[in-house]
């Protein structure tokens, strides 16, 4: 038995200091009770996560904040939507709905009730041919683009964590993207919703009776939404102020523009629920009107001595009709040179103050496209590069070239100081004026002591930069509010810009919603949320928060743990291709339990817990086949982390056994196919004995006899050829010993 069992302890993180932001103590047995018991008993035990390790790999997102749940659940349908709904309103605890978990301000996370609907709401159905189509939001926006694809559409929005970020994590923060501005988001192409709102009324604004079924269920709502769109209409300046916000990128607050966009209750409410962030009812499918994808592209990497040069020539390329001008900065090419397959390994010789501009262009046809280019080159004669244009059209260079600017927010974090946490801040401007603010935030950077560099979809004047700020230290977070209260300044006074682009207001600038808009706008604001969540069950303070100081609470520390993933700025970017990732834990949430253990002081109740927890969560159901690290912008393995552990839990002695079993596979291949050819013939024998020994030894060292079992593999490989081979395939181990389960035809 020696030989299979771990000794977890031999794992435990080593000379950690204890973190403030740690797990309490009282955790370490998981959610209270009766707490407990009540979720239970509402939705069963295979829908409830309550064990310290659920509760830990779900305070985290891709934000700098973290918040512990009182526990997760996996609500499979309406009904169980509508029961937990009720069960907060009844209780006075908060629930808060998480699919990929990518957003970047704190949105995804509770202190209360957090339910995942990644896992048990996803669902592309294309309608008309793909001019429309109707997703689940637990859907990953890649997924449905690739649904698409056969069509030649696309959903308008297009953010950098497409293959990760969920339908309605999307549409609940109005996420952008390189593409889609004012014209595209889900605010311009999502045509129908169906929600669940606090009290459990379920509404499909498709439905011929939606308006009525709406005023019928939700009177005060229908009846509060009309006077509020009737006070709006009836204040000009007030209108032109909101539509004067919309004109360019901005998710700070509620949209106010439904209320001049939408007549009626349901058009109204559907309309404000785009940007929300889950604070006025949860989006359970929704139907968009899908835009072209142009059948030719090509893109161009242009390079620059600095930032300030980079943005000159954009308004004139957007004139010209590129389809995308996105800015990154040289430090973050180099990363992506040293962490990316096929990325262009000259970048790494690049000035480290240098900027360049990813510029796409589309058309119909190359004759189009040629057009285009040539329009392109002819502006940038007008500007000085310190490269070559090459504009290509090869898809696996274009496709390379994306993955880079996707790539962006891991590939920064590759830069950070150790110990600092990552922040992306999203701001926008007039796109005229993007070079000037360009200059301005750099300055605010370097005055605060925070890495000088901006990127972004200049096309639309968003941009985007980061702090790395230690929140283990108090002069860090003085430095990092002293920032924020200047940031805010500039923006708004000086460029009557957005606070947040495309990224939600979230937490982060929940603060400053009334700064922005002022006290008339957020008002009405205020009446929205208290119309359609009385009881404030719905994710409080996430867009709306009287508490000036709530953005500087609840911010992680990242402790440094084994170097192989100590970089993971936990973006998530590695979830959708991991194996386990519906079974147990993901290469994110593996990381995210390590940090909490170094967190912990040594031997502390929830590293001991979390330790006993792990063996099976995040150790044994790994796959460690390193898939994730090709998801990774930074190529992070966590499979290798997980080996590692593997190694350190074993004894010399059992790692000597493990290496003769090795050295001598093929006959422990032969001899596990011969056992499974015998108990074939002795099928009950060996559900029986197998049953004994379960119950005698181990049930999670011992294995089951199903009634099910696979036959043995054969014993030789069939033969093959190389003539016309499309690919190798390397079978596992697994595949060398079970072959086809009895009825797979």
């Amino acid at each position: 038995m020696d030989l299979l069992a771990p000794d977890v302890t031999r794992i435990a993180p080593e000379g950690s200091e204890p973190a403030k932001d740690r797990a309490p103590d009282e955790l370490a047995s998981g959610t209270p009770e009766p707490l407990r018991t009540e979720l239970i008993d509402l939705l069963g035990e295979d829908r409830v996560l309550t064990r310290v390790i659920d509760l830990v790999r779900y305070a985290s997102d891709a934000s700098p904040y973290r918040l512990l749940p009182k526990a997760v659940l996996m609500a499979r349908d309406a009904d169980e939507v509508a029961k937990v709904l009720a069960y907060g309103r009844r209780s006075g605890v908060p629930v808060t709905f998480r699919a990929g978990g990518t957003s970047l301000n704190g949105q995804s996370q509770s202190d209360g009730i957090l339910v995942d609907v990644r896992r048990h709401w996803r669902g592309v159905e294309v309608l008309d041919d793909g001019a429309r189509v109707r997703v689940k939001p637990g859907t990953v926006l890649g997924h449905a683009n690739r649904a698409l694809a056969r069509y030649g559409r696309k959903l308008g929005p297009d953010p950098a964590s497409t293959d990760i970020a969920c339908v309605g994590g999307v549409i609940a923060n109005n996420s952008g993207g390189m593409r889609c501005g004012v014209v595209a988001d889900s605010y311009s192409t999502v045509r129908s919703l169906t929600f669940i709102l606090p009290s459990g009324t379920v509404i499909d604004t498709a439905a011929a009776s939606a308006e009525e079924r709406f005023a019928e269920a939700e009177p005060e709502l229908a009846r509060g939404l009309t006077q509020i769109r009737d006070e709006i209409r009836a204040d000009p300046r007030l209108s032109e102020r909101i539509r004067d916000k919309f004109r360019i990128k901005n998710t700070t607050g509620y949209r106010l523009c439904a209320f001049l966009d939408g007549d009626t209750p349901v058009e109204i409410f559907r309309r404000l629920l785009v940007g929300s962030e889950g604070t006025l009812a949860f989006i359970a499918e929704a139907v968009f009107e899908t835009v072209p994808k142009p059948s030719k592209t090509t893109v161009s990497w242009l390079h620059f001595d600095g930032i300030e040069a980079a943005t000159e020539p954009v308004p004139a390329l957007v004139e010209s009709g590129a389809t995308a001008v996105e800015l990154m900065v040289a430090p973050a090419l180099m990363v992506a040179a040293q962490n990316i397959a096929g990325a262009p390994q000259d970048w790494l010789e690049l000035p480290p103050t240098s900027a360049a501009l990813l510029v796409e262009f589309g058309a119909a046809t190359d004759g189009e496209l040629d057009g285009l280019v040539a329009g392109a080159e002819e502006i940038l004669r007008e500007h000085e590069l310190i490269r070559t244009t090459d504009f290509t059209r090869d898809p696996e260079r274009i496709e390379v070239s994306w993955t880079v600017r996707e790539g962006l927010h891991g590939l920064i974090g590759r830069l950070r100081p150790p110990g600092t946490s990552l922040i992306i801040e999203d701001v926008c401007v007039p796109p005229e004026r993007i070079a000037e603010s360009a200059r301005d935030i750099q300055a605010l950077l370097t005055e605060h002591g925070f890495l000088p560099g901006v990127a972004g979809h200049t096309s639309a004047g968003n941009l985007h930069f980061m702090l790395t700020p230690d929140f283990a230290k108090q002069e860090d977070l003085d430095r990092y509010e002293a920032f924020m209260t200047k940031l805010v300044e500039l923006i708004l006074d000086k460029y009557d810009g957005s606070l947040k682009a495309e990224h939600g207001t979230g937490v982060n600038m929940a603060p400053y919603v009334e700064r922005e808009w002022g006290e008339r706008a957020t008002s009405l604001m205020w009446r929205v949320k208290e119309l359609a969540d009385p009881d404030g069950v719905l994710a409080p303070g996430v867009l709306l928060n009287r508490d000036p100081g709530v953005h500087l609470r609840n911010l992680k520390t990242t402790p440094p743990i084994e170097e192989v993933a100590t970089t993971c700025v936990e973006c998530g970017f590695c979830e959708p291709v991991c194996p386990s990732r519906d079974l147990t834990t993901t290469p994110r949430q593996r990381i995210v339990i390590r940090r909490e253990m170094a967190r912990q002081p040594s031997g502390s109740p929830v590293q001991r817990a979390l330790l006993e927890q792990y063996e099976y969560d995040g150790i044994q159901t790994c796959a460690a086949d390193g898939t994730c690290a090709i998801s990774c912008p930074l190529s992070i393995d966590t499979g290798k982390l997980i080996k590692g552990f593997r190694e350190r839990e074993r004894s010399e002695a059992a790692q000597r056994r493990a290496v003769r079993v090795a050295e001598r596979w093929a006959g422990a291949e032969r001899l596990a196919r011969s056992g499974l050819r015998a108990g074939t013939v002795a099928g009950p024998l060996m559900r029986a004995g197998a049953g004994a020994a379960r119950s005698l030894f181990s049930d999670e060292l011992i294995p089951s006899w199903p009634r099910n079992m696979p036959r043995p593999a054969p014993a030789k490989l069939p033969a093959t050829t190389r003539e016309e081979a499309a690919a190798i395939y390397v079978p596992a181990c697994v595949n060398r010993i079970f072959g086809r389960p009895r009825g797979d035809g």
